[in-house]
């Protein structure tokens, strides 16, 4: 597996394509892509990876009004978990996983 710094390089430069490696910034990892699936983000919805492996979306609260309606599916990704891992729908609509900061001050 090939790595890359996000300052100075990019993907397309190193020929790699999104899901082959992950995100760095200078030494430490920021983001992994783990499942490409594409979603397109609307405002006004939280989009987050269920406890199944899928993606769901909800309808955000706002100046207290009311959310209506429940959770939604928006696409499957079979997505499973691991410990110490932060998943989560990054902008271009994929899974994305970070590792968990733990003992840090």
């Amino acid at each position: 597996m090939v790595w890359f710094s996000t300052i100075g390089s990019s993907r397309e430069e190193a020929g790699l394509n999104r899901g082959e490696c992950p995100y760095f910034l200078g030494d430490s990892q920021v983001a992994q892509v783990v499942k490409s699936t594409g979603v397109r983000k609307e405002a006004g919805y939280l989009y987050y990876l269920g406890k199944d492996g899928h993606v769901w979306r909800t309808k955000m609260a706002r100046g207290g009004k009311k959310t209506g309606g429940g959770p939604e599916r928006v696409a499957l990704a079979s997505v499973s978990r691991e410990d110490g891992w932060l998943y989560y729908i990054d902008k271009s609509g994929d899974v994305s996983r970070s590792e968990m900061a733990r003992g840090r001050r």
